[in-house]
């Protein structure tokens, strides 16, 4: 079960252009993408995991919403705490800031929990 996400303040407003977005999610339990469970592998939560962006077009001002999936996944754990799973999501998002012709204006996580056990 996804406890709690860092930055609390989603949608993120993307100021001074940065190239990469993560996310800090906390869960309850060592989670796993469901058809992937006897896996070590962290690279199947990418699955589940999506940022969710607005990006407007600088010729006609139209706005569109992207999904854009995470570059890298890491999962760490306190040994003391058993309750408690960390996982940053990290996010490229270099190739909308370099462009002439379109710009994020805010980007916001989505954790699709149907596909994360």
């Amino acid at each position: 079960m996804l406890t709690s996400v860092g930055p609390e303040d989603s949608p993120t407003f993307l100021h001074g252009r940065p190239e990469q977005v993560s996310f800090d999610l906390v869960f309850n339990k060592q989670p796993f993408e469901k058809d992937h469970k006897d896996d070590d592998n962290t690279e199947h939560l990418k699955s589940g995991i999506r940022l969710k962006a607005q990006a407007v077009s600088l010729t006609d001002a139209v706005r569109s919403d992207v999904q854009i999936g995470p570059v890298a996944i890491h999962v760490s754990r306190k040994e003391y705490r058993d309750d408690e799973y960390h996982v940053e999501a990290v996010f490229d998002i270099s190739e909308f800031q370099k462009s002439a012709t379109e710009k994020l204006l805010s980007a916001q996580l989505v954790v699709k929990e149907d596909l994360i056990d």
